[in-house]
This record gives C-alpha cells, sequence and structure tokens, in this order.
C-alpha cells in the first residue's frame, strides 16, 4: 500500500503542477501552497498567507470564523459556497455567480482520475482534453 503519492502535471502552455499527498504528517488538514511570477499563497484550510513578492508585504487572513467543523465544513468551506453560488445564480438569473462550469469540473476530475491510474500501475499517464 503506498501511503505518498507526487503528481506532477504539465499543461500545455509550460506551467507545471507538483502535488503531493501523505500519510505521515501530523497534521490532519490540507495544506497547500501556490507559487507564482509575483508571489505566492499559503493555506492550512485555517489560515490563508498572502506575500507578494514585489513588496515583500505579507498578508494573513484568518478563516476560522468562516468555516466550521460541521457538515458545512466540507473541503475546508468549498462546498457550501458553491452552494450558495448555485443557490443564488437560479434565484437571480445571474451566471456570473457560477465561477466554474460542467467543462472546469469535467477536466479537474480527469487529471484526478489519471493520477490515480498512474499509482496503481506506476506509470505516467496523459489526460487529453
Amino acid at each position: 500500500m503506498h501511503y505518498l503519492q507526487v503528481v506532477n502535471l504539465l499543461f500545455d502552455n509550460d506551467c507545471t503542477v507538483s502535488m503531493t499527498m501523505t500519510a505521515f504528517v501530523p497534521i490532519a488538514d490540507r495544506k497547500t501552497r501556490l507559487f507564482g511570477t509575483r508571489g505566492c499563497i499559503e493555506t492550512d484550510s485555517r489560515i490563508v498567507k498572502v506575500h507578494d513578492f514585489l513588496t515583500d508585504q505579507t498578508r494573513e487572513i484568518n478563516t476560522e470564523n468562516i468555516v466550521d467543523d460541521g457538515i458545512l465544513a466540507s473541503h475546508c468551506g468549498a462546498d457550501l459556497a458553491m452552494m450558495e453560488a448555485f443557490v443564488k445564480a437560479l434565484e437571480t438569473g445571474d451566471r456570473s455567480c457560477i465561477l466554474s462550469g460542467i467543462d472546469d469540473s469535467l477536466e479537474s476530475h480527469l487529471m484526478v482520475f489519471a493520477a490515480e491510474r498512474s499509482r496503481k500501475k506506476g506509470s505516467v499517464e496523459p489526460v487529453e482534453l
């Protein structure tokens, strides 16, 4: 059984993404780090740190009052936010409330399925989108 998985994605625009999943850490929450050319974002699902490389300033956003630990906290509150946006779009007829569509959802799931195939087969898996 594998308790560590590293997934590297190379997109057509030469953007590279590396994701690591491990069971050997003392934290139960997700830890996410995003690095760009002008800054980086780091979160532990409660505190979001945004660092601007140009100004060398870091801003912290505490989300603990936004996300509870109940059923509404699924995916760090994203499930609730998605449903609220969907209901608002239905109520108002404003599609701009929905920030991603079925194509984005399908694409992300195809990538995850390829990562799982890669883990099971020990192979590099292409994703045709």
